[in-house]
Formats: C-alpha cells, sequence, structure tokens
C-alpha cells in the first residue's frame, strides 16, 4: 500500500486527525484525496478544471479539505461560485 509521504509523520497520532488546527491545509487536501481514493472511483485530479469538466459526470471541489461545491459536471461548470474557488 503506498502512503502519502507528507503525511507519514502522522501515522502515530491518535484520532481525530481531521480536528481543525492538528492538520495544515495541504495536509487536509491530502488527507481528503486518500480517503476518496480508497474507495476505487474512477478519479481525475486536475488544475485544468474545463479538462476535468468535459470527462466527468460527476464533479467537486475541495477547499482545505472541505467539500465546497459539487453536483453533476454541467451544474459545477455553470456555478456562478466555481470562479471565487478557484480563482478565475
Amino acid at each position: 500500500m503506498k502512503r502519502v509521504p507528507a503525511l507519514r509523520s502522522r501515522l502515530g497520532e491518535k484520532p481525530p486527525l481531521h480536528v481543525q488546527g492538528q492538520l495544515s491545509g495541504g495536509e487536509l487536501q491530502m488527507l481528503s484525496i486518500g480517503r476518496a481514493l480508497m474507495t476505487h472511483p474512477a478519479l481525475i485530479v486536475d488544475r485544468d478544471y474545463r479538462k476535468v469538466l468535459a470527462h466527468s459526470d460527476h464533479a467537486l471541489v475541495l477547499q482545505k479539505g472541505q467539500v465546497v461545491l459539487q453536483g453533476t459536471a454541467d451544474e459545477v461548470a455553470q456555478s456562478a461560485a466555481l470562479s471565487g474557488y478557484l480563482g478565475v
């Protein structure tokens, strides 16, 4: 099983790891992605959101490890909030 190197030092810590203040924003994102990958999804992660949405049925946007926007690819693409979250 592969592990996320940046979180390796956190392995010995007692849960809950997700308590605010215990993990940095980047660590929260890595943890969220790791948890998602454990469900064996067909997952695309890329900075080019247009490309991702063109190849997706559903999408979600994470901010500091929290889901801030989700829905069908069309709903997410048309969301007024999308540009605020992605800074585009």
